[in-house]
């Protein structure tokens, strides 16, 4: 019985007649004129560019190989995928190893045909470039909706969404929230802090947001799913990361955020996304300032977490300074105990239950954790689009490595800027708040202050936009194949130039006693983490 395998796709930006219910109407009306008796469907509802894991595409793919189905049916080829011409590569490898045969409704694709890869080739191009214009399209709605103060992201901790994009407190997060800002302040450090609201068993980010979706799989009726995610909820151990990410994020205290700095309106005024913000501008220069002198503790891509990289000693591991435990916070060490123990294979250790923490993470075997990680960077990078805030925090990674006079120049403007407009700042809260300008000759004396401020901030801002930007190439990265070249051990890298690679992405990697992995990637709108469930063998 000839078998038909359709895969319907559905856009994020799809009209109704491109639903899955219209693809699959269309897919199997020609597949009954093709003689299938027999029709398998593989449905997916995600971004074919951006997402790292396809899970219908892939069973598909499986099932087309093992099965060896006489067709293969796709209503359109962006809706198989906008990865251009790679992908078509891949679906004439899986055409010429299986013998399927592959049909694109709205193409007009049949790989019977001579030209169909020549015709597939330009399909592909078409849908590349109409990501590319959504992608643009959306940017300038971004950059709209930042204008206006919208939040569309995931609401910070300590933060809920209103109808209108703006944020507002959410009273529990909010009480944890000025905790961990009081504490601070008040000389804490931030393993103290971790370690206190651990004791006190207060939620997580993690653990809150996971909560949250396990009530909302609930209200939608689907128990199972709700019961899966609860059965497999983070561990709730706060740790120095998630207590500094509190601290340092711009949210915190109501700034919106584009491109890992403030975003500020045309008068050069900070944007607000609440009108309630948890924290204060004073409040958080404060804490800036002391998270800038606290360098043992802030970490650094290519630091050790919770310390200063030892100086002379470069790490024989490629994940050092990477990975951390996600049971006790502590960084996780390689060991290679092959001298005293042969056929044993080198493993990573969590430093914590050296120091005498009870944690339940004992080790991981290195090869399989280090190709984990691998796997998770390759996917990463092969998903990002253009103008993707990861992607431009992996140029800006690059010339920190490659152009460090650049990045230390603005970098110093930048902090010149910041440190002006907290005068300006100040002197109008002296003003109108200390009353420091109320004598017969105070408002002049105010006028020349601001004047003088106001002109130095002028000129910063100028030479800030007078930089040169660079130009940073970083496609090659985009490619799957050579990004793991480069993550590969062999004759042509070196440790160093791998773990290079690694930095220019990769935060840190929170590994949890169950083999789970919580990468924290590199973005421009600040750290993205993102929990994902790959399980590697202890």
């Amino acid at each position: 019985m000839p078998t038909a395998v359709l895969y319907l796709r559905l856009s994020r930006d799809s009209e109704t007649s491109d639903s899955l219910e219209g693809q699959e109407a269309d897919c199997r009306r020609r597949a009954a004129e093709l003689g299938a008796t027999d029709v398998v469907v593989f449905k997916e509802t995600v971004s074919g560019y951006r997402s790292v894991k396809r899970k219908a595409f892939d069973a598909m793919t499986s099932y087309v190989r093992e099965r060896r189905p006489a067709f293969l049916i796709a209503w359109k080829f962006d809706r198989f995928s906008r990865q251009g011409i790679r992908q078509v590569a891949d679906v004439s490898r899986l055409v010429e190893d299986t013998g399927v045969r592959f049909v694109c409704l709205r193409d007009n694709l049949d790989s019977t045909s001579p030209e169909w890869e020549l015709m597939a080739a330009f399909a592909a191009h078409q849908a590349r470039g109409e990501s590319r214009n959504t992608s643009l399209r959306v940017a300038a709605r971004k950059a709209r909706d930042r204008k206006r103060g919208q939040w569309k992201a995931m609401a910070p901790y300590g933060y809920a969404k209103t109808a209108d994009f703006r944020l507002v407190q959410r009273p529990e997060q909010a009480a944890v929230v000025r905790r961990i800002v009081d504490e601070f302040l008040d000389g804490r450090s931030m393993r103290a802090i971790a370690m206190g609201l651990t004791a006190d068993d207060v939620l997580t980010p993690g653990r809150a947001r996971q909560l949250d979706k396990v009530a909302q799989l609930r209200s939608k009726g689907r128990r199972k799913d709700a019961d899966e995610l609860e059965a497999n909820l983070f561990p709730n151990v706060w740790t120095v990361t998630t207590v500094r990410k509190i601290l340092g994020n711009p949210p915190t205290a109501g700034l919106m955020v584009h491109k890992g700095n403030v975003a500020l309106d045309e008068d050069g005024e900070p944007i607000m996304v609440t009108d309630a913000p948890i924290i204060t501008m004073s409040e958080r220069r404060r804490i800036l300032a002391r998270l800038e002198r606290n360098v043992s503790v802030v970490r650094k891509p290519g630091q050790r977490t919770g310390g200063k990289a030892s100086p002379g000693r470069p790490p024989r591991f490629l994940l050092t300074r990477f990975i951390r435990c996600g049971d006790c916070g502590w960084a996780m060490s390689g060991r290679d105990e092959r001298n005293r123990h042969p056929g044993a294979r080198p493993r990573y250790f969590c430093v914590g239950r050296s120091q005498g923490h009870n944690c339940a993470t004992a080790s991981i075997v290195a090869d399989d954790l280090e190709r984990a990680v691998a796997d998770l960077v390759v996917g990463r990078l092969a998903a990002l689009e253009p103008d993707d805030p990861a992607l431009v925090a992996v140029a800006e990674r690059w010339l920190a490595k490659n152009a460090p006079e650049y990045g230390a120049e603005r970098d110093e403007l930048s902090t010149r800027a910041d440190t002006l407009r907290g005068r300006l700042e100040d002197l109008e809260s002296a003003r109108w708040e200390r009353g420091e300008f109320d004598d017969a000759e105070g408002p002049a004396r105010y006028a020349r202050f601001r004047d003088r401020i106001a002109d130095q901030l002028s000129a910063v801002e100028n030479a800030l936009a007078q930089l040169p930007e660079p130009s940073v190439d970083v496609s090659a990265l985009l490619d799957p194949d050579a990004t793991r070249d480069a993550l590969s051990s062999n004759d042509t890298t070196t440790l160093a130039q791998r773990r290079d690679v690694l930095a220019l992405v990769l935060d840190e990697v929170i590994v949890y006693p169950d083999g789970r992995l919580d990468p924290v990637w590199a973005s421009a709108d600040g750290p993205e983490h993102v929990p994902v469930a790959v399980p590697v063998t202890a």
